[in-house]
């Protein structure tokens, strides 16, 4: 077989091979917009489930501030002013029960002297 020969050979074994490389082409390419458009699909079906679910949180969100804005701030106000108005009270009532200890620590100290007054006379 000369060198033109062999060329044509060559040639004719590269022209049914690229035929045959082109259909697999095109089946791998009808495969891929297959898979391309099953993959589109399913993620246009979790762009709405996100959608749904970011739309309930929103609505949540907005019912949570308006709950806190209605219910718990003025709570919150009442409560703080109770324990205000606790609070002084006991400050106010802290220096009486001193007073009182002291009362009674000094009315103890003459009990016992007393006591002692009394023994003394009666023996």
């Amino acid at each position: 077989m000369n060198d033109y020969e062999l060329l044509l050979a060559i040639s004719d074994i590269v022209r049914k091979n690229s035929k045959r490389l082109e259909k697999r082409i095109d089946r791998l390419d009808e495969k891929i917009d297959c898979v391309e458009e099953r993959l589109s699909a399913r993620i246009d079906a979790v762009d709405a489930k996100i959608d749904a679910v970011d739309n309930r949180l929103s609505n949540e969100i907005r019912l949570l501030k308006l709950d806190m804005e209605n219910f718990y701030k003025p709570c919150m106000k009442e409560l703080l002013a109770y324990q205000k108005s606790v609070y002084e009270r006991y400050m106010n009532e802290a220096d009486k029960i001193e007073t009182l200890e002291m009362n009674v620590s000094v009315i103890k100290s003459v009990m016992k002297e007393y006591g002692v007054r009394i023994g003394t006379l009666s023996a």
